[in-house]
């Protein structure tokens, strides 16, 4: 059996009955050149297959959605119907009889108009977000206020926000016999408009109080803290037997006690010590200035001996006189008798120089009951003379 298609027979050229010939595949299948063109497509065609494409994208939206947006889609055609009415009423004849195709226009914007919005509709089983009603927004947000007020009510007057006890801190040299009555005032407050600061400033007004401050916890029943700072000790100021303990800002604040040995002494006509009232500011910086310097001084001796803690400058007490020149009494043998004069100005200059001199003194064996380094140029000492009481002889005969 043959693969190839029937042979075809050309139709015959004239009525004559001339034989046919036949025709190549090539000419069979071909288009024919005489063939007449196409027609134009159909536009109303188009619009039918673009409203079908749409129709069956709908097909995801639920029923509901579905509804909604037919009824939008109607709303909207009404409208257009009534403004092509109105239209018509105001035009010539020639625009009234182009009317349909101006409906259909509209028809077609409002269909394009209800496919985009199902297009933005999220698909199937997403949960779409519901629009909520303004006068329900607005009666949520009324009773919302409603619930925070009467909270806020009951947070500033039930009992149950009360103080139940107050916490101590900071304290070491305040006794706390006098920081009690303070904070019992505190008990009971409402610990959201507790009267703190009352507290925190009476605090201050003890001597040994620098500042003070009501802190709540974060506990419950309700608690806070009376956090206190003491002043802190750097020197003792007086004479005799009479010392007072000095802070940073050279306000005596407490009484001598045996744990400040360690503290330099600071004897000076100008300084009367009283209870909470600063000293002169001027001689108070001078003070200050010279034993930084001998604190300094004593680190380069720790160095030099490679010894942390041994300390040179063991004092008795450090003496201002009336015009200001500064002196130094040792603690400590054999420079216990020494008067060490610095004057008024270049302090660590004449502290080394000093130290050196003394330790010069002990390597030699001589006693100095003083030595004068006003003028750092030109030291001076003073050679002690130690009075030695000789028995009498033996009478020989």
């Amino acid at each position: 059996m043959s693969q190839f298609p029937a042979p075809h027979f050309s139709p015959p050229d004239d009525q004559s009955g001339a034989p046919r010939r036949l025709i190549s595949p090539q000419e069979r299948f071909a288009a024919s050149e005489t063939e007449p063109p196409t027609e134009p497509e159909n536009p109303f065609e188009a619009q039918i297959s673009a409203r079908r494409r749409d129709e069956m994208e709908r097909r995801h939206l639920p029923p509901r959605e579905r509804a909604r947006q037919e009824r939008a889609r109607l709303k909207l055609e009404n409208v257009s119907r009534e403004s092509s009415s109105q239209n018509s009423n105001v035009e010539n004849a020639p625009r009234r009889r182009a009317a349909p195709s101006s409906s259909h226009q509209q028809r077609a914007r409002a269909e394009r108009h209800f496919t985009q919005n199902a297009r933005e509709t999220a698909p199937l089983g997403v949960a779409k977000r519901r629009r909520v009603p303004k006068w329900l927004k607005r009666l949520s947000g009324l009773v919302a206020l409603i619930l925070l007020g009467l909270i806020g009510y009951a947070a500033f007057t039930a009992p149950q926000f009360g103080i139940a006890s107050v916490d101590i801190r900071g304290i070491a040299a305040t006794p706390q016999d006098e920081l009690r009555p303070l904070a019992r005032r505190l008990i009971g407050q409402n610990v959201l408009r507790f009267q703190g600061e009352e507290v925190a400033r009476a605090a201050r007004l003890l001597p040994t109080v620098e500042s003070a401050q009501v802190v709540r916890l974060a506990q419950w029943p309700p608690k806070v803290a009376l956090q206190i700072s003491e002043r802190a000790p750097v020197l003792k100021v007086g004479a005799g037997r009479d010392w007072w303990v000095v802070d940073p800002k050279g306000v005596p604040f407490r009484r001598s006690n045996p744990g400040d040995a360690a503290l330099y002494r600071v004897v000076a006509p100008q300084f009367a010590p009283e209870l909470g009232r600063p000293l002169d500011p001027k001689l108070w910086a001078r003070a200050r200035a010279l034993t930084t310097a001998i604190e300094t001084d004593n680190r380069f001796a720790s160095a030099a001996t490679q010894s942390e803690n041994a300390r040179f400058w063991q004092l008795r007490r450090i003496y201002f006189d009336r015009d200001g020149l500064a002196s130094l009494r040792f603690d400590r043998a054999p420079h216990r008798e020494t008067l060490v004069r610095l004057g008024d100005d270049a302090w660590p200059a004449k502290l080394a120089r000093a130290r050196q001199s003394l330790a010069y003194f002990e390597r030699t064996g001589r006693k100095a009951s003083e030595l004068d380094l006003v003028s750092l140029e030109r030291p001076v000492w003073t050679q002690r003379i130690v009075q030695t009481t000789a028995k009498p002889a033996p009478d020989a005969g």
